[in-house]
């Protein structure tokens, strides 16, 4: 006999139309479901808005939070410059850096309602990859993954669709299993800085490969089930050894892992930048700190791609101006200004519709003659008095609107009001 879970779950792929009415269905995170399986309805479907290029970066990312009480799936990440809070799994395209899909970490909140979630026959490591990966199955691309997510089974699972992968190898108490990193550290002993060598295996009918390569005290392995031993690149990488600096090549898969390895980090690093908007809203509520999450994400996602599709490499636009950009485009959005009937408007007013923006004058400008501004001043910054009833701060910018009537900062906002109310 299904349960009312099963049973709502037949309309709802992987659980994510189910909704908090439903009379069983009850739990911290559950409010969140619909939210987030609206906003990753393309993987649903088996297809992404954001298409990505031939290699991808799966790794993790922090939102700002701190109370552990009020905090669904609160989760403590050492190494992180916001170690205490909400843990996402997000994964990006390597060449680009737009993040196209994440999953949030419950733990033990998850609702007990919803069904197992898919690819859960792989292990929790296995269905976390696979489901990030749900967009790119059967494409042939490569995923770099952190030494968190070294797990066999995982890696054989996404070749199985479709997908290569590459994961570093690191031993914390124990080696991952079936790693021999003991008897690898032993053969690479004797061996020179860049020497590389290779361990061949087979799991469920795929070839997978540890791929070895010694550096300076220690020997590098990333388990993959794509790539080679063989070079694509002319670029040198030294070390310092006791006969002098040692010079060799990174083969294909540690040149891979090193080049791509920290898009997800640089993609929090933007979205953490100040003034960031997970740190300028203030608010209690925790639905509204996951929101803030998806909005910063979009924002950042929107400037690497105006940044690598846009601008192009001879633009220098930072992040932190392409934020105030972004913020006057919300604020003076004109879609968002109904006009009015029956108003009669005054010739600042004359255009409900139109953006208002400040700016400055032009530098030597002495006046304004009713079409252009007279450059015939002989300060270059000569500066004029805000037309503001009783303000006496001298300023050169002006609203786009009504060029002309000098505005200071606090009447440029009083200015916006006004137009607002129209």
């Amino acid at each position: 006999m299904p349960s009312q879970a099963q049973q709502a779950n037949e309309h709802a792929p992987n659980g994510e139309g189910l909704t908090s009415t439903s009379p069983s269905l009850t739990g911290p995170l559950l409010n969140l479901s619909t939210g987030f399986g609206r906003c990753n309805r393309c993987k649903t479907n088996g297809r992404s808005y954001s298409t990505p290029l031939w290699v991808v970066c799966l790794d993790e990312s922090m939102s700002i939070w701190h109370c552990q009480w009020t905090c669904p799936g609160f989760v403590f990440c050492p190494r992180k410059p916001h170690p205490l809070r909400n843990e996402y799994h997000p994964i990006c395209c390597a060449i680009t850096g737009i993040l196209f899909d994440f999953e949030l970490v419950e733990g033990k909140d998850h609702p007990n309602e919803l069904p197992p979630l898919m690819y859960m026959e792989f292990g929790k490591t296995g269905g976390l990859l696979l489901r990030l990966t749900k967009t790119i199955h059967g494409t042939g691309q490569y995923v770099i993954l952190d030494s968190g997510f070294c797990v066999l089974k995982a890696i054989v699972g996404l070749c199985q669709h479709g997908v290569f992968s590459g994961a570093l190898i690191k031993k914390c108490r124990y080696w991952p299993a079936l790693v021999p990193g003991d008897a690898i550290d032993q053969y690479f002993d004797d061996k020179p800085v860049g020497a590389t060598g290779s361990v061949r295996g087979m799991l469920d009918g795929v070839s997978y490969n540890i791929f070895c390569l010694k550096d300076q005290g220690y020997v590098t392995k990333i388990m993959a089930t794509g790539s080679g031993l063989f070079y694509n690149s002319d670029r040198m990488h030294s070390r310092a050894a006791e006969n002098g600096n040692v010079q060799f090549k990174y083969p294909e898969p540690f040149e891979w892992h090193y080049d791509y390895r920290h898009l997800i980090d640089d993609h929090n690093n933007k979205r953490h930048a100040v003034p960031s908007i997970e740190g300028s809203l203030k608010t209690q509520r925790w639905a509204m700190r996951c929101f803030q999450y998806l909005l910063a994400t979009s924002e950042t996602n929107q400037f690497l791609a105006n940044q690598h599709f846009v601008w192009g490499s001879t633009n220098e636009t930072t992040i932190i101006e392409f934020r105030r950009e972004l913020a006057w485009d919300l604020i003076l959005n004109p879609l968002l200004i109904e006009p009015v009937p029956n108003v009669i408007a005054t010739r600042r007013q004359s255009n409900p519709l139109m953006v208002h923006n400040v700016v400055k004058c032009p530098p030597f400008t002495s006046r304004w003659n009713g079409r252009d501004f007279e450059t015939a001043s002989q300060f270059r910054y000569n500066q004029f008095t805000c037309k503001a009833r009783g303000c006496k701060k001298r300023v050169r910018t002006y609203c786009v609107c009504t060029p002309g009537e000098w505005l200071c900062p606090l009447h440029f906002r009083v200015h916006l009001l006004e137009a607002a109310e129209i």
